[in-house]
């Protein structure tokens, strides 16, 4: 009995090795790219149109972060994924803030803010693939960094540490 191609799970693995293997073939293809995620939601009740959010989705579900760049070298379709992950990290911030308002206790308020740190360095991830500016994340990164002192636990500052890789995130801790 073999694989079906109904197991979603392993076409979304299987798809995320051939793009990490071939990026960079594939980063002068960008359409193709494209085309391949979605034809792996097709059928899923995802609206196949939008494109941002078909990648988006893709390389969230997949937690392949670091291949994101392919998709840079399309302006539209790099400014349009940027857009998607700054609102996001703009709404974690904001949430965040009236977490801060609400939430009197400080262990609960660090608590809270604990949870949005992996998502808050994904994103942050994908947006140095695509090439962001330093003036474009520099707000962003002063409140992770923040929120990671305010958490201060060795899992943060691990997460906190990954993104030295990027050369926009190391411009960021030498201000620091």
């Amino acid at each position: 009995m073999g694989l079906s191609i109904d197991d979603s799970t392993f076409v979304r693995e299987a798809l995320a090795e051939f793009i990490e293997v071939h990026k960079e073939e594939l980063g002068d293809k960008t359409e193709e790219a494209v085309n391949l995620v979605r034809l792996l939601y097709e059928g899923n009740n995802t609206d196949t149109k939008n494109k941002f959010a078909l990648i988006r989705k893709f390389i969230d579900e997949t937690s392949c972060f670091s291949f994101a760049g392919i998709f840079s070298r399309d302006p539209e379709l790099s400014e349009g994924l940027k857009n998607l992950y700054f609102f996001d990290l703009v709404e974690k911030v904001r949430f965040s803030k009236m977490q801060q308002e609400s939430l009197r206790d400080t262990s609960t308020y660090n608590r809270h803010i604990e949870k949005s740190l992996t998502e808050m360095k994904n994103a942050l991830a994908v947006l140095f693939e695509l090439g962001s500016e330093y003036t474009e994340v520099q707000s962003v990164l002063e409140k992770y960094f923040e929120f990671t002192r305010h958490v201060n636990t060795s899992k943060a500052w691990l997460e906190f540490d990954s993104l030295k890789k990027h050369p926009v995130f190391q411009k960021f801790t030498n201000t620091l």
